[in-house]
């Protein structure tokens, strides 16, 4: 049996002088197509593969790619890969994984394969439901994509390991309102069966539904009120802590966080998981971009932030063990990057959670950075509702929130309506302490 390229391009890189090398291989596939009023509009495939090549000579190292995976250009990648680490300065740590694991399982990432003919279908009939609908102006277009990804890792020091990625994804835009006023919005789904997909027509209603609850939006100053994000962005809130605990930002005293670990800084009832062996999850990896075993673990238990997110890099500056969260891509040194993210869901519904709030703020739309990672200061476009004696009343936007991330995680308060939807999740939650303005 003939070796696998990243196996290839290690022997050609040890001869030529090579202390110490990985490889990783992308192929991948795509279908995109498009669709507006019922009519295809574009449609595009493609087709990739490539390998990234990371060399050690003496503790020196150096990163390249290439997509000409023949031998001649395997081997001239080795060569001149080998030749840019031993002109470059010796590395603080420059490592390629001996611990690396061989318990890999089997995540079911690998899904259906979807057809173009299917995705056609999948855009026609997502767009149809949204113009059938009563309160649509008109359709901004339905699409659907299919991708599929093999990924694999060899190392100098034994370890070699493919896996396969699928996954397949409709969507539509659509306007609601009048020409003069009109408002837009889009819904999604994205899975990697086709099994687990939401039906197209509740794809497209849902985007007109959305689009018609926008139409006659303003803009008020509402103070510091009790804010409310609802769980298709309540992970951008998360988000702002995966940040701050990963460990190149640890590394380099970033992070408002930096000196956090340990301490409660979520309520007693909230826990935050990264599981990389979620079945079918978007952000699963049997291992990660090292070689290192990959593990379900608690980022916040109980309210106290347990642990960073650590590469082999990071933890040795830090001391510690790879947490076996090393991601990188064909050009890139490894770095740490979490999996699939969830908070836990709470014990209130939705409307109780505004059920007691006299005037708030529900948002459903974010735009901007968010948080600075140095401080946690947080300021970020906003669009939503208005609510009023616990009950949503006017559309809002041109909104923007403003407080400090330590705060808003200090009083997080989250709803039962957990749904696993991406790699970062969430239930809708509550906050206090931001103040609203227009």
């Amino acid at each position: 049996m003939s070796k696998h390229p990243t196996q290839k391009i290690l022997d050609y890189a040890k001869k030529h002088g090579a202390t110490s090398a990985d490889a990783l291989h992308i192929e991948s596939s795509s279908t995109e197509l498009s669709v507006l009023n019922g009519v295809m509009d574009e449609a595009e495939q493609s087709v990739s593969s490539g390998i990234g090549l990371r060399v050690i000579v003496n503790g020196c190292q150096a990163v390249a790619h290439t997509s000409n995976l023949d031998d001649t250009g395997l081997n001239r990648l080795a060569e001149e890969t080998v030749a840019m680490a031993k002109a470059m300065p010796k590395a603080k740590f420059a490592y390629v994984n001996e611990n690396w694991t061989k318990n890999i399982p089997d995540l079911q990432l690998e899904g259906d394969v979807t057809s173009i003919e299917e995705l056609k279908e999948y855009a026609l009939k997502t767009e149809a439901a949204g113009r059938d609908h009563k309160d649509i102006l008109k359709s901004d277009g339905a699409s659907a994509s299919y991708g599929h990804s093999i990924i694999t890792l060899s190392t100098s020091t034994g370890f070699h390991h493919s896996y396969n990625k699928g996954s397949t994804s409709f969507g539509c835009t659509m306007l609601a309102g009048t020409e003069q006023a009109k408002e837009r919005d889009f819904k999604y789904t994205s899975a990697r069966y086709k099994e687990d997909l939401k039906a197209p027509d509740y794809i497209g209603q849902e985007a007109v539904r959305k689009a018609h609850a926008r139409v006659g939006s303003t803009t008020m100053n509402l103070g510091q009120v009790p804010v409310i994000f609802h769980r298709d962005i309540a992970g951008r809130l998360i988000a702002e802590m995966l940040g701050a605990i990963n460990g190149d930002s640890i590394v380099r005293g970033v992070s408002f966080l930096k000196d956090k670990r340990g301490e409660q800084i979520f309520p007693k009832n909230i826990t935050i998981m990264d599981d990389p062996h979620m079945l079918r999850g978007f952000g699963s990896r049997p291992v990660d971009a090292e070689g290192t075993e990959t593990k379900a673990m608690h980022l916040i238990e109980n309210g106290v932030l347990r642990t960073w997110v650590t590469d082999l890099r990071t933890a040795h500056v830090l001391g510690e063990k790879s947490t076996g969260h090393a991601a990188r891509g064909l050009s890139s040194l490894p770095s740490p990057s979490t999996s699939n993210v969830y908070m836990n869901a709470g014990a209130v519904t939705v409307d109780g959670l505004m059920s007691d709030i006299k005037k708030g703020f529900y948002v459903t739309g974010l735009k901007g950075r968010g948080g600075e990672i140095a401080t946690g200061d947080y300021s970020v476009g906003a669009h939503g509702f208005l609510i009023e004696n616990g009950i949503i009343t006017k559309p809002l936007h041109n909104i923007t929130l403003a407080g400090n991330v330590l705060d808003m995680f200090k009083t997080v308060v989250a709803a039962d309506d957990l749904e696993f939807t991406s790699s970062l999740t969430c239930p809708t939650l509550r906050v206090e302490g931001l103040t609203v303005a227009g």
